[in-house]
């Protein structure tokens, strides 16, 4: 099986923290915030409030479910997840607390793939992109919801001409965005799988008060 390990960022020795269930079980999902880790496997969630010397099952996955994506609240408190019960049905996002005592259901997403970028639990807000998963990729769509009012805004300005290279970021006070945009062609070329965009490449900000977007910068 594959193991977890912790280094200390002074440097030393990696110490093993845990071994996952089995050899066919592998991490597909982790995030960070101060000293609380969290990751899913293919069999369960993990959550570490110890940087990473000790860890804790707070769900387990049944037979055929994935999780999409995975992010720890902007608080460290709680977790949000994507989680696909089986191939081409719809994607529930849950929550569940770092001791894994309360769960809850965030909304239900008609598309598979739901990819979070980030949650803000006391401004109950949440961003993220859909699209497919098990798939060979696809031009995903990026939302920004209200968790009391579901309303759903798409704000990252583009256009046919530019496609998004890379993830956004968010600040943790869900005011602003910050996104690179590219080229969809160049030279006669055009995107194909594994082309994520051409130069040159635009870095936006999003004001979301304001929905306003400026350029900052060109590479």
């Amino acid at each position: 099986p594959y193991a977890i390990y912790y280094r200390p960022a002074g440097g030393g020795d990696r110490m093993e923290a845990m071994k996952l269930v089995s050899r066919d079980d592998g991490v597909t999902y982790a995030d960070v915030r101060g000293s609380r880790i969290a990751f899913a496997s293919t069999d369960a969630i993990y959550t570490s409030q110890d940087s990473g010397k000790t860890y804790k099952k707070i769900t387990s996955l049944k037979a055929g479910e994935q999780v999409t994506s995975l992010k720890l609240s902007t608080d460290g408190t709680s977790i949000a997840y994507g989680l696909l019960p089986d191939v081409g049905s719809k994607n529930t996002v849950k929550t569940v607390s770092v001791d894994g005592k309360a769960e809850d259901d965030l909304f239900t997403s008609d598309k598979p793939g739901v990819f979070i970028y980030a949650w803000n639990k006391s401004l109950k807000q949440i961003f993220y992109q859909e699209g497919c998963y098990n798939c060979d990729g696809s031009v995903p769509g990026d939302m920004l919801r209200d968790l009391t009012t579901n309303k759903v805004t798409n704000p990252l300005t583009k256009s046919a001409e530019s496609i998004l290279t890379g993830q956004p970021v968010i600040s943790d006070d869900f005011s602003t965005i910050v996104y690179q945009l590219g080229k969809t062609t160049a030279a006669g070329r055009t995107l194909d799988l594994g082309i994520l965009g051409f130069p040159p490449y635009t870095i936006n900000v999003f004001t979301v008060a304001d929905s306003k977007t400026a350029a900052v910068a060109t590479i």
